[in-house]
């Protein structure tokens, strides 16, 4: 899962929560 590489790499949740909100916004505008 993509979660677990993250958590590989030492990000916490809310981190990923971040990035992938951020991700989001990019594809969207």
């Amino acid at each position: 899962m993509v979660l677990g590489m993250y958590e590989r790499l030492g990000y916490e949740h809310a981190d990923v929560l971040s990035l992938g909100k951020r991700l989001i916004e990019d594809e969207e505008y």
